[in-house]
């Protein structure tokens, strides 16, 4: 049940970054289409793969875009944002870095278009949120939702700049919209590539697209179904790997996606299986002294497949190269046993995970599948990597320009986090908002207030998410978790519960959870410091789409403190053990609720969350 609580002094967070609202573009369909550019390739032995020093086409003056974002991809009715946008995970730092060679004299600007009138102005960093770190790089910090205008980076006389959007397909549709760095996507599910599948190739004085490059084996496929001929023979595909990058926040993925081509409209036969294995990357020098990332099959974080009902299109043809083709997408996504039978089971890739993905099974009888490839601008950012196609043999097969594969996933970044500080009008500091006290008899859970007494004490445990903690049906998006000596358990301990059931609205995307407890029983025993005390506690977890609270809400009642109770958790003998969750065979809602067979969105099943479509 929600609830908007009006607090007599009206708590708000500290505002060091975006406090200025702007409008935000409409979603569009935009499809061009542009000549195809047909890369030279070369084919060669994983010792002798090139992969030299890129350069900036834009006289060494560009910067990357910030590590751990990714991409908005067009979707696969080819609808999306007109401007090149990135995912960056909301609450964190976004750094955008200059990658030049000489930065002496670079500067910064950002340019702002008036929504009413259009007019641009450039106006300071620090006027628009932006600061600048150490080092001389562009630094935000979005919330959710949020959209921010790119930065600009000048050199020394103002003779050149660049930005992100220089690279766009589409640099002056909507020119309104088209200087947004990000949209932070955190109100759903996404689309999203470590290729921008907006950007350009310049060749040859002509502007091509990159995200067409097609036909290097001998079916025209890309990385995928065919036969290549080197020195040594003739290898067949097998399979295709390619760097996806380095998380810097939890990433949910519900799918993993490939574009693909195919001379069928079949491209993967009943009963066959492509398996997709995540991996961590690994680092690999070339006897040439070039350094490449694979993946590393050694360290495999999760394994998802795709059959033949798992393709999009491949139904509306077309000619290339005098051949007739279809194309479409190839979703793979982790199967599982669920309450309905098999289910697709999200993933979560951990923040600061370098990972890759490993696509096997090219070389299956009746598959006919390639990948489409982006050409990779070398202000792609820093970790725009090249993909590889790899043959039975193990030979890599690649090309000269950089190159990724048409890969990308269908996930998001949450958050949610208990909130330490807050400050009311008066600039009062409230602190510890993450430890309560329960009296003995018993009632409502309280911090102890910001001179440490019981003087003015706040009743509300608050915290932050990253998106709404209701979507439209009124079903939670975020659960809570406590720990149980040794394992966890979903909701709540039973001798404490919601006042009133009740979550309360402070602000945007900032609730507060209002906890009452019975009276504490005399038989209620915590070894602290080796003396038995009558006392007990709470460490209260928060969860999301793949993400958990780092920080506990720790509840305790009797003769014990917060300090003593988070003592005992570190010494492991109530430490949160993920793969000890249980419902006992029966299957809930993430809010806790008891729901049938027919319930649709995130269900969980003994400790595992299942998709329900």
């Amino acid at each position: 049940m929600k609830k908007t609580l009006l607090l007599t002094a009206a708590l708000t967070l500290a505002a060091t970054g975006f406090a200025q609202k702007v409008d935000h573009s409409e979603k569009v369909q935009v499809k061009k289409a542009l000549p195809m550019l047909m890369i030279q390739r070369e084919i060669g032995n994983k010792d002798v793969v090139k992969n030299g020093p890129k350069k900036s086409v834009t006289n060494d003056l560009w910067y990357s875009r910030p590590e751990g974002s990714l991409w908005y991809s067009w979707n696969y009715e080819g609808r999306g944002y007109g401007p090149s946008l990135a995912v960056v995970p909301p609450y964190l730092d976004a750094v955008c870095t200059d990658e030049s060679a000489a930065k002496d004299g670079h500067n910064w600007m950002v340019k702002y278009v008036d929504s009413k009138t259009s007019a641009i102005t450039e106006i300071t960093f620090k006027e628009y949120g932006w600061e600048l770190n150490s080092d001389n790089d562009a630094v935000a910090t979005p919330g959710p939702g949020e959209w921010w205008n790119v930065p600009v980076l000048y050199n020394k006389d103002k003779s050149s700049s660049f930005s992100l959007t220089d690279m766009s397909l589409y640099p002056n549709y909507n020119s309104q919209y088209a200087t947004y760095l990000s949209r932070i996507i955190t109100d759903s599910v996404c689309m999203m590539t470590p290729i921008d599948d907006h950007a350009l190739e310049l060749y040859e004085g002509q502007i091509y697209s990159n995200s067409n490059v097609w036909g290097a084996l001998s079916t025209d496929n890309l990385y995928g179904t065919g036969t290549w001929t080197n020195s040594v023979g003739t290898q067949t595909s097998h399979a295709v790997t390619q760097r996806m990058g380095v998380t810097n926040s939890p990433l949910y993925i519900e799918r993993i996606f490939m574009k693909g081509v195919s001379s069928s409209k079949n491209p993967i036969p009943e009963g066959t299986t492509l398996t997709l294995k995540v991996c961590k990357t690994r680092q690999v020098t070339f006897n040439d002294g070039s350094i490449g990332y694979l993946a590393d099959e050694d360290n495999v974080l999760e394994v998802l497949t795709a059959e033949s009902a798992d393709t999009v299109d491949f139904q509306s043809s077309g000619t290339r190269n005098k051949k007739t083709i279809y194309d479409g997408y190839v979703l793979f996504s982790k199967k599982v046993d669920g309450p309905m039978g098999i289910e697709e089971e999200p993933i979560t890739i951990p923040a600061g995970t370098d990972w890759s993905i490993l696509i096997e099974g090219f070389d299956q009888d009746g598959v006919s599948l390639g990948l489409y490839g982006l050409t990779i601008p070398d202000e792609d950012g820093k970790y725009a990597n090249e993909g590889y196609g790899i043959s039975t043999d193990g030979y890599l097969l690649y090309y000269t320009s950089p190159m990724g594969l048409y890969v990308g996933v269908e996930g998001m970044y949450d958050y949610i986090e208990p909130v330490e500080t807050l400050y009311g009008e008066d600039d009062t500091e409230y602190t510890g908002l993450t430890n309560m006290v329960v009296p003995a008899e018993g009632g409502s859970a309280y911090t102890m207030g910001h001179e440490g007494t019981t003087d003015d004490i706040y009743t509300i445990a608050p915290f932050r998410t990253a998106v709404v903690y209701w979507d439209e049906d009124d079903v939670p998006n975020y659960d809570f978790m406590y720990d149980n000596e040794g394992g966890i358990e979903y909701g709540l301990p039973e001798w404490l519960s919601l006042t009133d059931d009740a979550i309360y609205e402070l602000g945007t995307n900032l609730y507060g959870l209002p906890f009452t407890a019975e009276a504490l029983p005399s038989d209620a025993k915590v070894t602290v410091n080796g003396e038995e005390r009558n006392a007990r506690f709470a460490a209260i977890t928060l969860t999301g789409r793949g993400y958990e609270s780092q920080t506990p809400i720790i509840i305790t009642q009797g003769n014990i403190t917060a300090a003593e109770a988070q003592a005992i958790i570190a010494t492991g003998i109530k430490g949160v053990q993920n793969d000890n969750k249980s419902t006992n065979g029966r299957t809930y809602s993430i809010s806790g609720q008891r729901v049938n067979k027919n319930f649709k969105g995130l269900v969980i099943k003994d400790g595992k969350k299942f998709i329900n479509k």
